[in-house]
């Protein structure tokens, strides 16, 4: 697991202990988290589109709304 997974996945777990996050398994919510938020770049450098042609201001906003709702937090709290 590199770094960066490894980091975030041990970030959940200690959020979960201090009760701020609530995930099924830590370590494959840190690689969708990562993965998506690393798509738009890799979609775009690869075939010169991104995902649904949308804007990166748009897609960030999406994925932050996404992201606290599968740590089942609101966005701002963490």
């Amino acid at each position: 697991m590199s770094v960066l997974y490894r980091q975030l996945s041990d970030w959940l777990r200690a959020g979960q202990e201090r009760g701020l996050v609530s995930v099924a398994d830590p370590a494959a919510t840190a690689a969708v988290l990562v993965a998506s938020l690393t798509y738009y770049r890799v979609l775009n450098a690869l075939i010169g589109h991104t995902p649904g042609d949308v804007g990166l201001d748009a897609y960030l906003r999406a994925w932050v709304d996404s992201a606290a709702a599968t740590l089942n937090i609101a966005p701002g709290d963490g």
